[in-house]
């Protein structure tokens, strides 16, 4: 239930106080400076009240970029030429075998695909990349939520470049979009659980550490429902040291700092490996950024029943970490994340458009990225093309 009012409305609603206040980095934000207070017979149905500071924003898993090459624009006639340093759509399809997908007549028809997104971007980008690798027709969808617009970002065309370029015939791709602030990102995904389209990829994360509570329990319900409808939630758990969450002082040597959603337990956490490939053959992956996939122990999950296979839960470092504080015992072992990866190595990365936005050379658009995110759009399509 979403609801609006002044700032004097509110205090006085929920028995509160509004008080602008200021981080260790300088930045300012408004924020209630004690716990909202509701009739004991409403108190009972309410699960959580959010929204009532603006201190908490999200962090997009950035995109690493190797390298540059060629002087395409949406009108040009040069596109990325194959070799070692960067994938095409054909290539990836190749080396993960995906091809043998598209060959059995699996590309993607009548699947969707929606990316969760905290910013906007330029059309034109995309056009000029479907105009290299243009065997998709997929119609695309923008769909505005929330009550502000969002801030123009390159990342989320790269998502969708990605989702394009891998599922040849999708029948569509929603792109929902909403500001960066605590009531809008729960808003967005409220609206991504009624539409209920079957796959859902976000690389948008926060440090668990820094998360509110409140937060973590109605991601929790919203991800019980799309399980329960059907629908596969897949999120990036970011890298060791990502502006999300650089790390804390408690971390053990495989728990590095774990960002939510990713770590949720009916979500799909997406890792990263690095793909040593032959030409477009796949010859072996190993593990990427710091002999790790990303990811670690949760704070907040315990182990779920279906995560106890071989290798899981780690025997040194599982039961050393507290974990769940929303059960009533912390149990031995925590939830693992994460549990698909998929080559994230830059060196060897996919390649991407990109002329309009921030970051982005005008004179070489064409660009090897890789990061989680870029793995957690192709595990989308992946689970589509399934």
């Amino acid at each position: 239930l979403d609801a609006t009012g002044t700032i004097a409305q509110i205090e006085q609603l929920l028995h509160i106080k509004i008080n602008i206040y200021t981080d260790r980095n300088g930045h300012t934000y408004y924020a209630n400076s004690n716990e909202p207070v509701l009739p004991g017979m409403l108190a009972s149905q309410v699960l959580s009240i959010n929204g009532l500071n603006n201190a908490t924003h999200w962090y997009h898993e950035s995109y690493s970029t190797h390298s540059s090459a060629g002087k395409a624009d949406a009108q040009g006639t040069t596109c990325p030429p194959p070799n070692q340093d960067g994938l095409s759509p054909e290539q990836f399809a190749s080396a993960y075998h995906v091809d043998s997908l598209y060959r059995s007549g699996n590309r993607g028809e009548g699947q969707s695909i929606a990316l969760f997104e905290l910013s906007a971007w330029q059309r034109s980008d995309l056009n000029a990349y479907t105009a290299c690798f243009g065997h998709s027709h997929t119609p695309v969808q923008i769909i505005k939520t929330g009550s502000k617009s969002p801030p123009l970002n390159r990342e989320g065309e790269t998502d969708a470049e990605l989702v394009l370029g891998a599922a040849p015939r999708l029948g569509a791709l929603k792109i929902y979009e909403t500001a960066n602030d605590e009531s809008n990102y729960l808003s967005q995904w409220a609206q991504i659980i009624q539409d209920a389209p079957a796959v859902v990829a976000s690389s948008w994360n926060q440090c668990e550490l820094d998360i509110t509570p409140q937060v973590v329990q109605q991601e929790n319900i919203f991800f019980q429902l799309a399980a329960l409808q059907g629908q596969s939630i897949l999120a990036a758990v970011g890298a060791p040291g990502s502006t999300a969450c650089p790390g804390d002082s408690n971390s053990t040597p495989i728990s590095t700092g774990i960002v939510d959603p990713a770590a949720q337990p009916f979500v799909t956490a997406v890792g990263g490996t690095a793909l040593l490939r032959t030409h477009s053959s796949y010859d072996y992956e190993t593990t990427w950024d710091e002999g790790t996939a990303g990811g670690g122990m949760s704070r907040y999950w315990t182990l779920p029943d279906w995560q106890r296979m071989v290798g899981v839960p780690d025997p040194v470092y599982s039961s050393t970490v507290p974990c769940a504080p929303f059960t009533e015992h912390s149990g031995k072992y925590c939830r693992e994340v994460p549990d698909v990866a998929l080559n994230a190595n830059p060196e060897h990365g996919y390649w991407v458009y990109c002329k309009t936005g921030d970051g982005c050379d005008r004179n070489k658009p064409w660009t090897v990225t890789g990061g989680t995110a870029a793995a957690t759009s192709l595990w989308a399509v992946l689970a589509a093309l399934t």
